[in-house]
């Protein structure tokens, strides 16, 4: 596999990390004073927020204070804000505790290890033969899920946010939550930048649902990935704009993803077959840790659930990934055109296909895949990488067009990614190809 295809795959396991911005949306209270030398009006002081911040940590100490920076005005106007902390051995709680937080030290409750028995029947029912075990009796999890049910109980209001603390709030309209609230949605769905591109550019961006919610109305559930449900539908809830809500993930980035993760999520699929959340985020541990035929079982699995259609689309193109890693290239083809033909809403399968014929030097059907790709609009999803949707598919056309003698086409293309990344120094070195120098 070139390494431009591998490192576009291998990007959905790898967080980005990028400066925070230097403003925030949160606003403060103020304003002019009238210049006639009247009294003006006595200014009405907004009560308490009448929703928690609730917080799990663990060795949060270098992520923490930028989340608490992005709440001052939060906690100046008499928000409560409260964090578990599940053993922190660094400054997470002395940073908390200063800053006004309301913690409780838990240590380990919500860590749970595997029986020998427990170990042998994930093995057996989710490891094809002839790939390793993926767990050993004594392998332990974190139970998210838990741990934010836990958490929430403690809160004095029924409403209750709970970020993570490696997230920023780049903007927190308070009192637009609360006429939210008084309107009787019980879960509010945010605008989420989960990474950015090295350009700053939002990467991965989508409506985050488990985040501010009526304890009373919806319960956690999964031990990881774990998200909301209500607990009688259907309930209220809305996609709070941009200018009301908007959360940035920052990320500390990690040199290798823990056993954790696929640990809890094999209990979870033992514990509820059914439920196509698990199996998908299930499957995609498995395929980064490198059991790409157990992975392809499992997508296949999640696939056959027929639950979201997007998400099973992105099932089919991760089965086409794990060809790809297993260099089985002619089958990885196959399930990245059974994704298209099974949801043509995305990009992605088209993108692949266009970089095995990009690395072929193949430059029709290059170009043909290429070209297709710029046909489908951008619709929210959590999975979409939004370098689909910028620069990447004029990159790949402007280089197939050049070869194939279309050298206005590949100028035109070569241009749309200048107007993306006009400092990227390939597309910079380039130019030579379309612009004369002035002599």
């Amino acid at each position: 596999m070139t390494d431009l295809l591998k490192d576009t795959i291998d990007q959905l396991a790898t967080p980005v990390q990028t400066e925070l911005p230097q403003e925030t949306g949160v606003g403060l209270v103020g304003g002019l004073q009238p210049s006639d030398g009247s009294i003006p009006p006595t200014p009405v002081i907004p009560g308490p927020p009448s929703f928690s911040i609730v917080l799990i940590a663990k060795d949060e100490a270098k992520s923490l204070p930028n989340l608490l920076k992005s709440l001052e005005e939060f906690k100046a106007r008499g928000g409560e804000t409260l964090l578990v902390d599940t053993g922190s051995t660094d400054d997470t709680v002395k940073i908390a505790e200063d800053w006004g937080v309301i913690v409780e030290k838990v240590g380990p409750k919500f860590i749970h290890k595997l029986d020998a028995l427990k170990a042998k029947e994930i093995n057996d029912t989710f490891i094809v033969r002839g790939e390793e075990p993926i767990v050993v009796e004594g392998d332990s999890y974190f139970d998210f899920g838990e741990a934010r049910a836990y958490a929430m109980m403690k809160a004095k209001n029924d409403y209750v946010c709970c970020p993570g603390c490696d997230e920023v709030f780049t903007t927190l309209n308070l009192d637009k939550v609360e006429e939210y609230i008084a309107k009787g949605y019980t879960q509010m769905r945010v605008d989420y930048i989960w990474s950015r591109t090295s350009d700053g550019q939002p990467d991965r961006r989508f409506y985050r649902d488990a985040y501010l919610f009526n304890r009373k109305k919806w319960h956690w559930v999964g031990c990881i990935h774990e998200t909301v449900v209500e607990n009688v539908a259907p309930e209220k809830w809305i996609e709070l704009p941009t200018n009301v809500v908007l959360v940035n993930h920052y990320q500390i980035h990690q040199a290798s993803r823990t056993n954790r993760d696929l640990v809890g999520l094999a209990i979870s699929c033992l514990n509820e077959p059914d439920n196509d959340r698990h199996a998908h985020y299930f499957a995609r541990e498995l395929m980064f840790k490198k059991r790409y035929r157990s992975a392809v079982q499992q997508f296949m699995r999640h696939a056959d659930l027929n639950k979201w259609d997007l998400e099973r689309g992105q099932s089919l193109t991760f089965i086409g990934d794990c060809y790809q890693y297993l260099k089985q290239e002619g089958r990885a083809i196959d399930w990245y055109n059974e994704s298209i033909k099974f949801c043509a809403a995305r990009r992605e399968p088209l993108i692949r296909l266009a970089l095995i014929y990009y690395n072929k030097r193949d430059f029709q059907r290059t170009a043909i895949y290429a070209q297709a790709v710029l046909t489908i609009p951008y619709i929210p999803f959590y999975a979409n990488q939004l370098d689909h949707y910028r620069h990447l598919p004029h990159e790949l056309l402007y280089w197939a067009l050049y070869y194939l003698g279309d050298k206005e086409g590949a100028k035109y293309h070569w241009s749309k990614c200048m107007e993306y990344m006009p400092t990227n120094e390939k597309f910079l070195s380039d130019k030579k190809f379309f612009v004369p120098e002035e002599k």
